[in-house]
């Protein structure tokens, strides 16, 4: 088992890393993406496992790939959460096919779930003419 704390010298904010490296498992505890280097730079001394593969794909941003890991080993919950931050990445990017692919995905299990926070957020991210085609269900309709 290893702990390990960074910091953050111009915030002064800490990030915590807890691991064991025989059952190849890495947890952060308040991340901050300033830090994102240190943990995969950590991750380095931990056996490689698909979860672990998984987060840094998170922590680097890589929201549909890791998407994807979820989805092979059966994470459902955590695979929709990472589709919804792949589709906010890909809207930002302007790149509307690739959003509204992961969004359907992350909707899809969210409506299922009724978790209303995230039906909330995805609906957000659909366009009017999405919206309408989906019987212009927006975020308020959902709940």
């Amino acid at each position: 088992m290893f702990f390990r704390q960074l910091l953050n010298d111009e915030t002064a904010c800490a990030s915590y890393l807890l691991g064991c490296k025989t059952h190849g498992t890495l947890a952060v505890i308040d991340p901050h993406s300033d830090l994102v280097d240190e943990y995969v730079a950590a991750a380095a001394d931990v056996p490689p496992s698909p979860w672990l593969e998984a987060g840094i794909a998170v922590a680097e941003g890589r929201f549909a790939e890791a998407a994807a890991s979820y989805g092979r080993f059966g994470a459902r919950a955590t695979e929709a959460w990472a589709r919804l931050l792949a589709a906010e990445a890909f809207v930002v990017e302007g790149r509307r096919r690739e959003a509204d692919e992961q969004l359907a995905g992350a909707l899809e299990f969210f409506r299922a779930a009724s978790a209303t926070p995230f039906v909330q957020r995805g609906e957000a991210l659909l366009g009017p003419s999405a919206q309408a085609a989906s019987g212009g269900m927006g975020p308020s309709a959902s709940t």
